[in-house]
């Protein structure tokens, strides 16, 4: 039988693009969490990997063609961009991700083959200040990038035997993530916010949260376990978390309501008529379940809550690109009832998670099902290896100062790398830099020399300053990092919109690695920092990591940020132009009025009156003519009535 050839070059190019689908890999992922205290988190984990190959063709199914073309165009090996709105607790225990600082951060790798690193880093920026509607061009001069050496590593495999040491990092403390940065971040996904976890995302629901992070990252990964094949992966993350006692805080009044009148007998038809369409039932399961508590912060914690009443959405079905599609129910701080059926788990290996459930087996209505807390205690709380924090000091408006705190919790010694970005705004005195330690229990402060330093000076509107050290923080120890600075006076049109707000400074960087016998450690003797939940590099999903603990561990790496510092810079009086403008506009009111009077009136010509004349002789002349008129009136009258009566005697 003769096969038509144009027959058999569509079979070859079905079969071509048939591999091409297969090499492409989307997983998403939902972690949810209760952080005790009446607050919930959810991570949104989304991870689309390619090979190399469908990256040199011109057509993409998984992977988005804006972000193909900025990697090609200015031959990016790796970026990072996380947006986040508030700050982490550490009473919430670990974080999802590597916590980001407040506001904007960018990091990126290029290429061996760049001509001009800071030429495409230029466009980098700007690109993705387009992509995702962000103030990302700011980033694009000196005064906002720097080059740390051992903070920030590539977090991919490279593309080539010699890693290039080109790399780019800037924060831009003040930008704020919004709706306009999650709706290009949404279109980004397979199936975008039609199906699949992407349809949870609600704008109005997700800006209620006391805190988000939205982050998305390229980076060059291995395929298989050899590392034959290197490929591409995209991953994009919303972390969120929510305090239930604001977000509940009108339904759990109602229901305080309807408890109180169920229990004291009342009838609802007392209520007002909006609160009587709860039912006896209703209000019957929920007093049960409360015990008539009044509203306080732990009845708030103890409130039932679904996954719908927080994030305000539904979900809308399987997302059929994604390969996986996960929910994970994670171990709190309080014990949780899950509503959901136990025959549709799925097996995880980890005993971080309660439970974990594929979406194709859950029906559209799980998100309304609602998890309850008892309020007892199930695990200690979880507080940070190590903690940072950055604080402000001196006072007026020449010279300030910064005093960083690292705190160790471990029972070893760690080594660190601390990275801190100088704006030119503050001119560092590198000579009052000290660093020592401070033991918690018996006060006493020791100088510690750090193991490598690197200081860069600031050049005033020209080029952005930087510290980076390594330094051995001991155990158990507080480690205390302090320098001064002089602020330099702004222009006139440096000046922010509220400048008497202050101004940003960028969070401090501070990053160790565990090795495997320090992890071994914590594992032993349970210490709250082994339920470390961020990914490992090797790692391109959740469920990938729970499912391999036992035979691949933690590579250690930990990276964290101190809080965004305020610093009041010398401000002009700006209200002073406006003050001016309205007294020169009242002065010259006022002239204008008496000039135009002036120039507009007619005179009349009168009579120049004797300069000598007194002000008493004009007042006797004005009453004598009054009486010489009223005299010659009266005469007057009398002449008329004199013939009449002549008239009379005749």
């Amino acid at each position: 039988m003769k096969v038509h050839p144009m027959l058999g070059f569509r079979l070859i190019a079905f079969l071509i693009f048939s591999a091409l689908v297969y090499c492409e890999n989307f997983d998403e992922e939902l972690l949810i969490k209760d952080l005790g205290h009446g607050y919930t988190a959810f991570h949104f984990n989304f991870a689309a990997t390619t090979s190399e190959s469908v990256f040199h063709s011109k057509h993409y199914n998984i992977l988005p063609k804006p972000i193909i073309q900025i990697l090609k165009k200015y031959d990016v090996d790796e970026f990072h961009l996380s947006i986040s709105r508030g700050i982490w607790d550490e009473r919430w225990g670990s974080n999802f991700i590597s916590v980001s600082p407040s506001g904007a951060e960018l990091w990126a790798w290029f290429g061996s083959q760049t001509t001009s690193v800071d030429q495409s880093w230029f466009k980098l920026t700007h690109a993705l200040s387009g992509l995702f509607c962000a103030s990302l061009n700011r980033l694009s001069t000196n005064e906002h990038f720097a080059s740390p050496i051992h903070s920030y590593k590539p977090s991919g495999v490279p593309k080539f035997s010699r890693v290039s040491r080109e790399v780019r990092y800037s924060q831009l403390p003040g930008e704020a993530l919004c709706s306009e940065n999650l709706t290009p971040w949404t279109k980004y996904l397979p199936c975008k916010s039609f199906s699949g976890l992407g349809s949870l995302l609600r704008s109005t629901s997700l800006f209620k949260s006391n805190y988000n992070t939205m982050t998305i990252g390229v980076r060059r990964v291995c395929l298989d376990l050899e590392c034959h094949e290197i490929g591409l992966e995209l991953m994009e993350t919303l972390t969120v978390v929510f305090d239930r006692s604001l977000l509940f805080a009108k339904r759990t009044l109602i229901y305080n309501l309807l408890c109180f009148h169920f229990v004291s007998g009342y009838p609802l038809s007392i209520l007002p008529y909006d609160l009587q369409i709860f039912s006896n039932e209703t209000t019957e399961m929920f007093c049960s379940f409360r015990e008539c508590s009044l509203s306080n912060k732990a009845s708030h914690s103890q409130t039932p809550w679904s996954i719908r009443s927080i994030l305000g959405s539904e979900f809308k079905g399987f997302c059929d690109a994604a390969n996986t599609s996960r929910v994970f129910i994670l171990t709190s701080y309080e014990d949780m009832n899950i509503p959901l059926d136990n025959k549709l788990k799925v097996d995880c290996l980890d005993n971080r998670v309660l439970a974990a459930y594929s979406t194709k087996d859950l029906s559209t209505q799980f998100i309304s099902f609602p998890f309850k807390t008892s309020g007892k205690e199930s695990s200690p709380e979880h507080s940070p290896l190590v903690s940072a924090t950055k604080h402000i000091t001196g006072s007026g408006s020449v010279r300030g100062g910064v005093k960083a705190f690292l705190t160790s919790r471990a029972d070893f010694n760690l080594k660190i790398v601390y990275f801190d970005l100088i704006p030119w705004y503050t001119q560092v005195f590198f000579s009052s830099l000290k660093i020592y330690g401070l033991d918690p229990k018996t006060q006493n402060k020791t100088v510690i020399t750090p193991n490598w330093l690197a200081v860069k000076p600031s050049l005033a509107r020209k080029r952005i300053g930087s510290i980076e050290l390594v330094i051995t923080l001991p155990a158990l120890n507080q480690l205390i990092i302090t320098y001064e600075f002089r602020k330099v006076l702004q222009r006139w049109n440096e000046f922010p919109p509220d400048a008497n707000h202050g101004f940003f400074l960028p969070a401090a960087t501070v990053s160790y690695v565990l090795n495997s016998e320090q992890i071994d450690y914590l594992n032993k003797t349970k210490h709250t920092a082994s339920h470390n939940l961020n990914l490992p590099n090797w790692a391109s999903s959740y469920n990938q990591f729970f499912n391999t603990t036992h035979s691949a561990p933690h590579d250690g790496f930990v990276r964290l940020h101190t809080p965004v510092s305020l610093v009041t810079m010398p401000t002009p009086d700006f209200s002073m132009p406006f003050n001016v403008l309205c007294l020169v506009c009242s002065v010259v009111a006022v002239v204008f009025g008496s000039v135009h009077k002036a120039t507009t009136t007619v005179f009349n010509v009168t009579l120049q009156q004797n300069a000598s004349d007194s002000i008493i002789t004009h007042l006797i002349n004005r009453i004598l003519t009054k009486k010489n008129t009223s005299k010659t009136m009266s005469e007057q009258n009398i002449s008329t009535s004199a013939p009449s009566n002549h008239d009379k005697n005749d």
